[in-house]
């Protein structure tokens, strides 16, 4: 047996007792991926591995002078660094503070009701109601107040 065949075959029954034990890794979601790597290796930031392994990958690839494929690429574009930094309370606070400044009217949206749900097929609990019904209110409350401040 070959060598790139022991490897698929390794591939294979790592895959199959992974589907064994948790959903098929091509089904978990985003989160629960970077879980399991984390658990597997606690020590590495899965975003730093994926790079690193597309980008062995996409030189393998152009070693042997072939186009890199779309989902190496993809990996690549979705694991670049970022120099954006992440925006802090006082930045946004700065840009909140210039609109307001600028005489541009605030929007006036209806909240839409809450749909987007972790598990949609399980009912709301009471707790979990009560806690929409509030945060509900109080926009509602926010909304009628700046009506009444704007007349």
């Amino acid at each position: 047996m070959s060598v790139k065949d022991q490897r698929a075959l390794k591939r294979k029954k790592l895959l199959e007792l992974l589907d064994a034990v948790f959903d098929p890794p091509d089904q978990l979601a985003d989160d629960e991926l970077g879980e399991l790597h984390r658990e597997i290796k606690p020590d590495e930031d899965p975003k730093d591995w994926l790079r690193a392994a597309s980008a062995k990958a996409a030189q393998s690839y152009r070693l042997r002078g072939e186009k890199v494929p779309h989902h190496v690429q993809a990996a690549l574009e979705a694991t670049k660094p970022s120099s954006v930094e992440p925006p802090t309370l006082g930045g946004m606070m700065k840009h909140v503070d210039s609109l307001l400044s600028s005489g541009v009217p605030p929007l006036r949206l209806q909240p839409a009701p809450v749909s987007l749900r972790k598990e949609p097929d399980k009912e709301l609990s009471e707790k979990d109601r009560a806690i929409l019904e509030g945060l509900w209110n109080e926009i509602s409350n926010e909304k009628r107040h700046t009506e009444e401040d704007d007349s």
